[in-house]
């Protein structure tokens, strides 16, 4: 079996393409009208699994899923996103046990997004 896709089904398809696309400024490989393909970068893992508890201890929140985006530094697409009208759970973290620094928001549809860092790239 090979792991292909990660979908997320939404009510405002538009509202949330132009989110991960205009906002964010992803790229897509193809956009049907109703289903849209996102670019995904060099050694992405795909699926990953983590348990919720230790989630739940850094951002206080008991969800099923988060979207993660590698950034080059948390605190410039932090304010980046700020300025574009993005609301954040929190401000940018470090989290030594994980060696990570992250910043927290939603998308248009409530779903978890998580931008990251490693700590010795991101300050």
């Amino acid at each position: 079996m090979k792991f292909k896709n990660l979908c997320l089904l939404v009510n405002d398809y538009k509202k949330c393409v132009d989110f991960y696309t205009t906002t964010l400024g992803l790229e897509t490989e193809f956009d049907l009208g109703i289903y849209a393909g996102i670019k995904s970068g060099e050694n992405v893992s795909g699926l990953s699994i983590f348990n919720s508890e230790e989630m739940n201890k850094t951002i206080k929140t008991n969800e099923k899923a988060v979207i993660e985006f590698e950034v080059e530094c948390v605190d410039t697409a932090y304010k980046m996103l700020k300025e574009k009208g993005v609301e954040f759970i929190n401000e940018p973290i470090d989290i030594p046990d994980w060696e990570m620094r992250y910043a927290y928001l939603r998308d248009p549809e409530g779903n978890l997004v998580a931008l990251f860092a490693p700590l010795a790239e991101s300050k």
